[in-house]
């Protein structure tokens, strides 16, 4: 089952492939409501900001669980907005999240980067790991992103462990680029394009025509 969704790319470009992803999962998924749990922007930055990248009758309908504005000062009463006194209390997370699941929910945790910021790494992955577990539990669905090569492999590794699926959506691309370099004739005659095959094709053509005169200089010298 496809419940814990973390997309793993760059820094470049992991906020557009999150919201891609993120509009994926919408379009195709009966939801109630969506819940976002804030430990990188505020909840009020950040309903600006989606303001902009959904459609008003998704973003209309989230509730915000903000982790770092009365931290940082900048918290006041907004309607769907629950703010916890410190970025660390997950007791506090969990026990709100549990009172807004009702099983048909998209959760969105912003960035699991921003945890390590606030804590260290051991109680960070005890949180995750009741968090995920807590999703799987109430039938619904959750959407994270983790920027590729930021917090050591090990870390990554683990992380990207207990999700049930990762989305490298940019990488997946440049994976699909053909290496024109190092390709056999197996290769050629197996590519759907006809454009890249005729490029490698043209290429060959130009190397034994090269090697070609070459071979009749050299022996007409």
């Amino acid at each position: 089952m496809e419940t814990i969704q973390l997309v793993y790319s760059s820094a470049d470009h992991i906020k557009e492939d999150f919201f891609k992803h993120l509009k994926k999962i919408i379009a195709n998924r009966t939801h109630d409501s969506i819940i976002w749990i804030c430990f990188d922007t505020p909840a009020p930055v950040m309903a600006e900001t989606i303001s902009e990248k959904l459609q008003k009758e998704h973003y209309e309908r989230i509730y915000y669980i903000d982790m770092i504005s009365k931290t940082e000062g900048l918290s006041k009463k907004e309607e769907h907005s629950i703010f916890s006194e410190k970025p660390t209390d997950y007791n506090f997370l969990l026990t709100e999240l549990d009172t807004l699941l009702k099983g048909k929910e998209i959760v969105v945790l912003d960035n699991i980067n921003s945890l390590f910021v606030f804590d260290e790494q051991r109680r960070i992955m005890v949180f995750l790991k009741n968090l995920f577990n807590m999703i799987a539990e109430k039938g619904s669905v959750l959407l994270t992103y983790l920027i590729k090569e930021s917090l050591g492999k090990e870390v990554e590794n683990t992380i990207l462990g207990i999700a049930d699926v990762v989305v490298s959506p940019k990488e997946m691309e440049r994976q699909k680029k053909p290496d024109l370099q190092n390709m056999t004739l197996r290769d050629v005659f197996s590519m759907r394009s006809p454009l890249i095959f005729f490029v490698y094709l043209v290429q060959t053509i130009v190397l034994v025509f090269l090697i070609l005169v070459l071979i009749y200089i050299i022996t007409k010298g």
